[in-house]
Formats: structure tokens, C-alpha cells, sequence
């Protein structure tokens, strides 16, 4: 599947289109991309955030029956969308099943280099300017920064922190409006001087720093529980991992009725192990270098015990 292909999908959509994208920055960036084309083109749009979870895909109306999915592994779970007539995938996760042979149109660079890493943000950059679509290159930097597939500067990086930051507080429903006032913002300094996100990244920062600064690195393979109503727990590994690059860590936490677990390492392929360990007790996967996981509440320590036997 080429970038081509991609673009007459989206070009071939006229009417209603559902936005379903990943609840983190590399989604929302691309969210906004796909949102400015479609907005160009007079196209009315739902969007939709969340986890991959078959509950994400349930909150786009009935209606809706042409969707455009992004940074969401979905060929993990072909059934879910047997609700769609149309549908365009663009992800960059490691691809269990190929959805061209189902029918769709499914654009993973991982189709033809199992070893690339490149976020979701810069595949659609890649897309919609090919598309005609304008000033977008601040915007898939930010995804690509939030995704950690590129470096950022100063201005990038606190652009990531404003979007976890309205997730962390707000939760995932309130990203379609980040979406919304990304889109509108002519440039970076215009979303930065919002002072609603600064407010909530300086909320959430202080409780990050909490953290960060209790951790204990003396193992190479490093088991991090904490305890906290915010949901930082990636944002917590993305952040050990920078400071001890050379560790295997695990952040997990209790919340919502469910164990949420992160891993970063760079000595084992996490999102195989995750998925692994997972399986019967909950949903797990990702990337070599960085997993999650959720994990059935009274189930945790089966797959922590399964952790340990991989990371041995």
C-alpha cells in the first residue's frame, strides 16, 4: 500500500467521516492533520479518542459507517470493524494482520520495513501534504515529538506536555476539543499561549516530579509501582527511561478498576512481551522500545510474575 493509495481513499470521501483516533499526542497530531483536510474540503467529521478498546470505536454514532483510524493497532481486532463500510487505517504499530485483504485501506510503513519507526504524525504529514494541506508541519512534529520518534526544542516538547496534560486532567473525551483548537491555531505560539493547558501541565508536572524523584535504580530490570489519581504512568516511564536509558523499566498503577502498565527498555522487544504476558488477564503491546498494558485489577501479579520470567 502507497501514500497514493492513501489519498484517493480520503479523496473519495464526500459526505460524513469518523475520526477515531489514539488518546496521545502522536493522535491528536494526526487527528488534526486529517480534521484540516476534511475541513478544506467541506467534509462533515466526529472525532473520536481513546485506547484501543472496542468501547473507543462504540462511541462514534451508527450513522457513521466511514471512518478514518489513526495510531490505533486495529488489525488486532478485525471484528471491530465490521460496523464500517469504509475504512482508512494509518498506524505505525506492529501489524499482526494486513486489513488491504480484508477489504480496507491499511497504511503501516512497517509493511515493508518491520524495523521502522516513524509516528502516526509524520505518515499523515507525509499524506495530507500530498493532499494540498497547509502549515502542518509544526503540528506533526509535535505528534512525532510526542511519540519520541524525533527530537523536539523547547517549544515542541512543552506543546507535548499541554496535550497529556488535558488528557490527564480532562480524560480522553476532551481530546476531540484539543483537536478542534489545534486546528484553529495558526502556529505553535498561538496553542502555547493557551492558558487553560498551562494551567493543567503545571498541575500535572508537579505530581510527575513526585515520581520521578522516588524512584530507585539500582535493579537493571525495574518495577515502579505508584499510587496516584492522575493517569501519568507512560508519562512516568518516558521519563525514567530518559534519565536511566540503560534500565528495563515497568510503571504500573492501580486506577479506574484496572492495573495500567508502562514499559521502556532497549534490551528487549516490550511490545511482544507485553502482549504475551497479557493474554487471558487483559490487553497488552506496542513497540520494541515502549509497551502498555491493562491488566484485570485482582490479575496483577500473574502479570507481573509473567514479566519477570521475560525479562529474565
Amino acid at each position: 500500500m502507497k501514500i497514493e493509495n492513501v489519498c484517493k481513499g480520503l479523496e473519495n470521501i464526500y459526505e460524513q467521516v469518523g475520526i477515531v483516533f489514539h488518546c496521545d499526542a502522536d493522535g491528536v497530531c494526526s487527528a488534526t492533520q486529517i480534521l484540516k483536510y476534511f475541513k478544506n474540503k467541506g467534509v462533515k467529521t466526529f472525532l473520536v479518542s481513546g485506547e484501543l478498546e472496542e468501547k473507543t470505536f462504540e462511541k462514534l454514532p451508527e450513522k457513521y459507517k466511514t471512518a478514518v483510524i489513526l495510531d490505533l493497532p486495529v488489525d488486532y481486532y478485525v471484528s471491530w470493524l465490521k460496523k464500517f463500510c469504509t475504512a482508512i487505517i494509518i498506524d505505525h504499530h506492529i501489524p499482526k494482520n494486513n486489513l488491504n485483504d480484508y477489504g480496507f485501506i491499511h497504511f503501516n510503513p512497517r509493511f515493508e520495513n518491520p524495523k521502522v519507526y516513524i509516528s502516526t504524525s509524520e505518515i499523515c504529514y507525509e499524506i495530507c501534504k500530498n493532499l494540498g494541506v497547509k502549515n502542518i508541519e509544526c503540528i506533526a512534529r509535535i505528534g512525532g515529538v510526542g511519540d519520541r520518534s524525533i527530537k523536539g526544542n523547547e517549544k515542541e516538547i512543552k506543546a507535548v506536555e499541554y496535550i497529556n496534560a488535558a488528557k490527564i486532567i480532562k480524560g480522553d473525551n476532551f481530546l476531540p476539543k484539543v483537536v478542534e483548537i489545534l486546528s484553529e491555531c495558526k502556529d505553535i505560539d498561538e496553542f502555547l499561549s493557551k492558558k487553560e493547558f498551562e494551567a493543567m501541565s503545571k498541575e500535572v508536572r508537579k505530581e510527575i516530579n513526585k515520581w520521578v524523584e522516588k524512584f530507585d535504580p539500582k535493579e537493571e530490570v525495574c518495577f515502579f509501582e505508584i499510587e496516584t489519581p492522575y493517569s501519568i504512568i507512560s508519562t512516568v516511564a518516558n521519563e525514567l527511561f530518559d534519565k536511566y536509558p540503560e534500565k528495563t523499566i515497568i510503571v504500573y498503577g492501580f486506577k479506574d478498576g484496572v492495573f495500567k502498565i508502562s514499559g521502556r527498555s532497549r534490551k528487549y522487544n516490550l511490545g511482544e512481551i507485553f502482549h504475551k504476558a497479557a493474554k487471558g488477564i487483559g490487553k497488552g503491546g506496542g513497540h520494541e522500545v515502549a509497551a502498555g498494558a491493562r491488566i484485570d485489577g485482582d490479575k496483577i501479579h500473574i502479570f507481573i510474575s509473567r514479566l519477570k520470567k521475560f525479562l529474565r
